[in-house]
């Protein structure tokens, strides 16, 4: 890693080498809930357009990993705070996406015990 340095009090910054971690979360083909690793990057849209508020973002990225069959009836979602950190944002934005698939029944919620994806989960919320 090189380091920035100045040369002289108007001189520029030198470049710093920095180390990419993670994966795009709109690659499916990423590491999935199986291996207990998710992407640790925020998720952004693929392409510019209207602004699109993260909570429904986090529910897309949910519904296409379901349909990619990444994430297959039963499996269980990590917690709301470790996708928190994950997707760099609040719990309470975790849990507005989560709330809204549970309602539409793409995902279950066991108290105590976690969220899981619901049985016939294919379809969209």
């Amino acid at each position: 890693m090189a380091e920035a340095t100045r040369d002289g009090p108007n001189a520029e910054p030198a470049a710093v080498d920095v180390p990419t971690i993670g994966c795009d979360l709109f690659d499916l083909t990423a590491p999935n809930i199986h291996t207990g690793v998710w992407p640790a990057q925020t998720v952004r849209p693929t392409e510019p357009g209207p602004y699109v508020p993260l909570w429904r973002r986090i529910r897309q990225d949910i519904l296409d990993r379901i349909d990619a069959g990444i994430l297959k009836p039963g499996d269980k979602l990590p917690t709301t705070k470790e996708l928190a950190v994950q997707y760099d944002t609040s719990g309470v934005t975790v849990r507005k996406a989560i709330e809204i698939l549970i309602e539409a029944g793409t995902l279950e919620g066991r108290q105590g015990i976690g969220v899981f994806v619901a049985a016939g989960s294919s379809q969209r919320a």
